[in-house]
């Protein structure tokens, strides 16, 4: 009970164990005082080359000519070192990242400790959300489908109201042959919305009074949308358009206001789902940080203790 209630108590009785078993800071302290050799030897090198390239550029033409073989070759000299230097800084560089590496997993090790209940409860939290918010969330996906039905009953619409106006004017046998075929697909198109309609209706009714009514609302618009029957005079199919058309729009108005009524939901899921993950990184990432500062400070003091070392007793 004393640690469980210390979380921060305890991840540092945790760290201060493991901390001084994880990683051989002496050695990462050698490894590190030898790149820094290394980064003058390259320094010393890169400026010998820069130095060889402007010394030949500034000599007379014909010098240039005799001595440019010999340039060559001792710039190739240089560029060969800084060739073995970069290898051998690179095998360096690999050793001190696994010694900190190893260090650093340590701290990422018990990067939750003292956080378990929290994420416990997250995790809890999260479960409950997806269980109670299954309904609203199949009803926010189901109105979606819905939707994107009264759409294409909209597009379907247009296009017979077009034919028919066309119809109209030209008394065509074969434009009105195609225009029977634009009707009954927008009548086919405006069945599949009055059929999709009624089964969201049947879902939400009771389960969001407001909702419900918003629904039934709709519902007395979609009882209005009348079948195009293609024996219809082009006048009457396109005056039963024009209506079906309206409805259509309106549906589609209430139903964008229905689907922002269970947006909340999908929010507040999406947040419920998230949160043990966001707490895991959260606590990951601080335990890394940490990690690596502690690796830091750690190697910088044995390299101080090394250099001391080597200076000479006055």
């Amino acid at each position: 009970m004393f640690f469980r209630n210390r979380p921060s108590l305890v991840y540092g009785v945790v760290i201060s164990i493991i901390g001084y078993m994880s990683a051989n800071f002496v050695k990462a302290a050698e490894i590190k005082l030898q790149l820094t050799q290394l980064e003058l030897q390259l320094a010393e090198q890169r400026g010998t080359l820069t130095n060889l390239t402007e010394e030949h550029a500034g000599k007379p033409f014909f010098k240039r000519l005799l001595e440019g073989g010999a340039t060559k070759d001792k710039k190739e000299v240089c560029r060969k070192k800084l060739q073995e230097i970069g290898l051998q800084k690179g095998k360096l560089l690999a050793s001190y990242k696994a010694e900190q590496t190893q260090h650093v997993d340590t701290f990422r090790g018990a990067a939750f400790v003292g956080h378990e209940q929290e994420i416990r409860d997250a995790e809890t939290y999260a479960a409950t959300a997806r269980m109670n918010l299954a309904e609203p969330i199949a009803i926010h996906n189901q109105i979606a489908q819905v939707q994107q039905t009264v759409k294409s009953a909209q597009s379907s619409v247009r296009g017979a109201q077009g034919m028919e106006m066309v119809d109209l004017f030209t008394k065509n046998k074969a434009i009105s042959f195609l225009s029977s075929i634009d009707n009954s697909a927008a009548n086919s198109a405006i069945q599949r919305v009055k059929s999709e309609m009624k089964r969201l209706s049947e879902r939400i009714k009771g389960f969001k009074p407001h909702a419900a009514t918003g629904v039934n609302d709709n519902m007395d618009l979609v009882f209005d949308l009348v079948g195009i029957d293609f024996d219809f005079l082009s006048w009457q199919s396109l005056s039963q358009l024009d209506k079906a058309a309206a409805n259509l729009k309106k549906i589609d108005t209430q139903l964008e206001r229905l689907h922002g009524d269970f947006k909340p939901a999908v929010m507040m899921l999406h947040m419920a789902n998230n949160k043990p993950r966001f707490l895991r990184e959260r606590y990951e990432a601080a335990a890394v940080t940490k990690g690596e500062t502690d690796f830091n400070e750690r190697v910088n003091r044995e390299v101080e203790k090394i250099k001391s070392r080597s200076e000479p007793q006055r």
